[in-house]
């Protein structure tokens, strides 16, 4: 499992030291804490211990008797899609993470432009395979897809989503009943 340190407690118990950690579980995107004792696993009390907050960890864990331990805690890169969502005035819910799993409406509009894109390169890959000719065809296979389209978006220009969206939804409906 892939965890987002939140914050790290050690209390001392006398014949062993007890690390609190609070964590985020990247995967469920739910804030969690777990014990590890100084005994029973050193090696990951010790990686745990010191960490700073916003650390990020892939863990191991195993069952152990009724307990679920960690046995191993390595360091890790966060994965790409791991965004908390900004604070939410008003609603009573401030700080909480909306784990979305849908895309806005730009982002469906961008995903339809490379989807497009991608499906004209492999066309024109069947015409030719010179590097020049096949982006040269894939940009005109492209360019008759988007045909209803005031201009198409410049490579080197920010795209203006919003207009490609009005004029992707302006188009007639061309599947059958």
């Amino acid at each position: 499992m892939k965890i987002r340190v939140v914050k790290t407690e050690v209390t001392d118990k006398g014949k062993y030291k007890l690390l609190k950690v609070t964590f985020r579980n990247l995967e469920t995107n739910k804030v969690m804490s777990q014990n590890c004792p100084s005994f029973s696993h050193p090696d990951v009390y010790n990686t745990l211990k010191d960490v700073a907050s916003d650390s990020v960890f892939e863990i191991r864990v195993e069952k152990e008797g009724d307990y679920w331990n960690w046995v191993q805690a390595t360091p890790s890169e966060a994965p790409a899609a791991d965004v908390v969502a900004p604070a939410v005035t008003g609603t009573g819910r401030a700080g909480t993470s909306t784990g979305r799993d849908w895309e806005t409406r730009e982002e469906r509009a961008l995903r339809q432009i490379l989807i497009v894109r991608q499906s004209s390169v492999t066309a024109a890959l069947q015409i030719s395979q010179d590097l020049d000719k096949v982006l040269g065809i894939a940009e005109k296979i492209e360019a008759w897809v988007f045909r209803r389209l005031a201009k198409l978006p410049d490579e080197n220009a920010p795209l203006d989503v919003e207009a490609a969206m009005r004029e992707i939804m302006a188009m007639k409906d061309d599947i059958p009943a």
